[in-house]
């Protein structure tokens, strides 16, 4: 299961969301998501699962799961590893 990490401060602006980054990485950061990785983010619930949110993605954007499961996978990949996002296992 995919989830936000409990530290994380974030907020959404019109079709941007703004995500603060841990502190241990810097002393303070935001990091601005593009659109997509913004309606990526919104649905990060902590009970989904990767392969969840690339078929609701793929639904919201009346596109084939194949075509979002790269940009879903490398959006989470890239959180997780910047202590953004958090797998859990289930």
């Amino acid at each position: 299961m995919l989830y936000k990490m409990a530290e994380i401060g974030w907020v959404r602006t019109g079709d941007v969301v703004y995500v603060t980054l841990p502190a241990q990485l810097r002393p303070f950061a935001v990091l601005q998501l593009s659109e997509t990785g913004s309606a990526i983010w919104e649905l990060v619930d902590g009970r989904r699962r990767i392969s969840g949110i690339v078929a609701e993605t793929a639904r919201q954007w009346g596109i084939d799961e194949k075509d979002v499961a790269d940009a879903v996978t490398s959006f989470a990949d890239a959180l997780v590893t910047q202590n953004v996002l958090g797998i859990r296992p289930e």
